[in-house]
């Protein structure tokens, strides 16, 4: 019965995830604390992870609300349940009036979500420290995880935060690096996005000829990349 309960609670998170996708992030966090509502009511103990995730995409929805400080105190439930703090772990059972019980999961990957998540509110707040550190605290899940898209979506996020603070000697750094992890599975796109970076920290510190040279490097991946999309047609 339990089972079907929580089969139920899943399929509303799955809706709540759709809705946010078209933009209904009210919405979205509604059907969030129904789904936390119907497990209290309904005395169904939810899986550490799943709860996570319900406060994940609560917070996303809240951030896109511009909700900052709710969206943060959401994102550090989740991030304090997936590292399993005791404390969290009693303030969500107190608030949300829900039993939690751990699995054998591997959660890392929502933890990636969470530091990313994070990283995006705090620079929202120009708290750029706080931003760099769960930046890189999503790079270092997700390099011990092997998983270079993630990898590569938390270097990307802290490039343009370096960007957005003109940080050009550092960008620079970073965007060698950034290539240095599309090379492990290489992408088009993320090349030309990382050569992107790099030709900006280029220009901005008056190296014109590299900046030229990366400029150069990008249309002819973007050269390359139509001729072969055409080629497999």
């Amino acid at each position: 019965m339990q089972d079907r309960e929580l089969d139920l609670i899943r399929d509303e998170l799955v809706k709540a995830m759709r809705l946010a996708e078209q933009g209904k992030h009210r919405q979205a966090i509604d059907v969030c604390k129904r789904c936390l509502k119907s497990a209290e009511q309904r005395a169904v103990p939810l899986p550490e992870g799943f709860v996570g995730a319900l406060l994940t995409r609560t917070g996303l929805s809240l951030a896109a609300l511009g909700e900052i400080d709710d969206a943060l105190y959401h994102y550090r439930l989740a991030e304090g349940i997936l590292l399993r703090n005791k404390q969290t772990i009693r303030e969500v059972r107190t608030e949300f009036q829900i039993a939690l019980y751990n699995t054998d999961d591997d959660l890392r990957l929502l933890l990636t979500d969470i530091y990313q998540a994070l990283g995006q509110v705090h620079g929202k707040r120009e708290e750029w420290d706080l931003a760099v550190d769960y930046f890189k605290r999503a790079f270092k899940v997700a390099q011990a995880m092997e998983n270079i898209d993630l990898a590569w979506r938390a270097l990307n996020a802290l490039a343009s935060e370096q960007q957005t603070r003109h940080l050009w000697h550092e960008l620079c750094s970073l965007a060698e690096r950034m290539l240095q992890l599309n090379a492990l599975d290489p992408q088009p796109v993320r090349e030309i996005v990382a050569r992107r970076y790099l030709a900006q920290a280029y220009g901005r510190t008056g190296h014109l000829q590299e900046m030229l040279t990366e400029l150069e490097r990008i249309v002819s991946i973007g050269r390359e990349t139509s001729y072969a999309d055409l080629a497999s047609d």
